[in-house]
């Protein structure tokens, strides 16, 4: 049933599978797969019947990205997506017995000119004047998911598979012009930081704490980034190698990359003395030490005042 379901798009496939699973009820299954889609993080998909003729069936290229790449975790339909024909065995009840062969309707995987190494498997799916196409593709280790919705068939000059040459044509591009590689380097430090309190070091080495395997330009690459860094002016001693003492973000022509942890690359000591004289010296030029002086200063002046009136009030009394 799955083979019939994902080479030819056999409907009928699907809505046996829908009665068996939905326990004899397909409102059943398909609210099934409502909820798995929510499952997977499907935020604009509505599912009505277990084929997808209806055209109240609604979903995102977001959403079918999700759920092709939640289902790409199943070897079984790895398997079968992936597969250009398959013998479905010897029928005897027909007058002419014989083996009934299914052929996919993905022609990226098939002997044909729309024929791509790099596709891997995926499912073509068609209402009206267009065509849609969820695939995944892979070459030299680098793998993608492409989702194309609503390619008109004039895209395509053989009239068939429009989907399918606007697929081709992105995904020859993509492994063109891309190459999923590191933005940064763990191994080297990617910046510098001041220590306070320590006579072992002026500065510390940061490093970053993950490579951020990201897409990248092929010419270029990681040099095109730029890096904006979330660090202190300078880090009080004692640090510990592999601390994390702030964050690297990465970004392409505006476009944010992602965001790493920047980590010490040594340890620093804290010098006790210098610690002690910075402390002291924090305490004399804080508020509060300022308004102690001038709350004593208040008291001792109006105790002055006190003491002098006072006085000479005593001193007019004997005059």
């Amino acid at each position: 049933l799955l083979y019939a379901m994902l080479l030819p798009s056999g409907n009928e496939a699907a809505y046996i599978v829908a009665d068996y699973m939905g326990g004899g009820s397909i409102d059943n299954f398909v609210a099934m797969m409502n909820d798995e889609a929510k499952a997977v993080g499907c935020t604009g998909t509505t599912f009505v019947d277990p084929c997808g003729l209806n055209p109240n069936n609604i979903t995102t290229a977001r959403d079918a990205y999700l759920i092709l790449r939640a289902l790409t975790a199943y070897d079984v339909f790895s398997t079968v997506v992936g597969t250009p024909s398959y013998d479905m065995g010897t029928n005897d009840r027909y007058t002419t017995p014989g083996t009934y062969i299914i052929q996919t309707t993905d022609k990226l995987i098939t002997n044909s000119s729309y024929h791509r190494d790099y596709t891997k498997g995926g499912k073509t799916g068609s209402l009206g004047e267009w065509q849609n196409f969820a695939g995944w593709h892979s070459q030299d280790g680098e793998s993608y998911i492409s989702i194309l919705l609503n390619v008109p068939y004039d895209a395509d000059p053989e009239g068939m598979r429009p989907a399918l040459v606007e697929t081709a044509t992105i995904m020859d591009w993509v492994f063109d012009t891309y190459t999923i590689a590191p933005a940064l380097d763990t191994t080297q430090p990617i910046t510098e930081v001041r220590v306070a309190y320590s006579t072992q070091a002026d500065t510390i080495m940061l490093y970053p704490a993950d490579n951020m395997m990201t897409l990248l330009p092929r010419e270029g690459g990681a040099a095109l980034t730029e890096q904006v860094f979330n660090v202190p002016d300078q880090l009080p001693a004692p640090i510990k190698q592999g601390d994390i003492v702030g964050t690297v973000t990465l970004t392409i022509e505006g476009e944010t990359i992602g965001t790493a942890d920047l980590i010490a690359g040594s340890d620093v000591s804290r010098n006790q003395l210098l610690y002690t004289i910075s402390r002291v010296s924090l305490f004399f030029s804080s508020t509060y030490f300022k308004v102690v002086v001038i709350l004593t200063m208040l008291v001792i002046g109006a105790y002055l005042i006190f003491t002098v009136g006072r006085i000479l009030r005593i001193w007019s009394k004997e005059v």
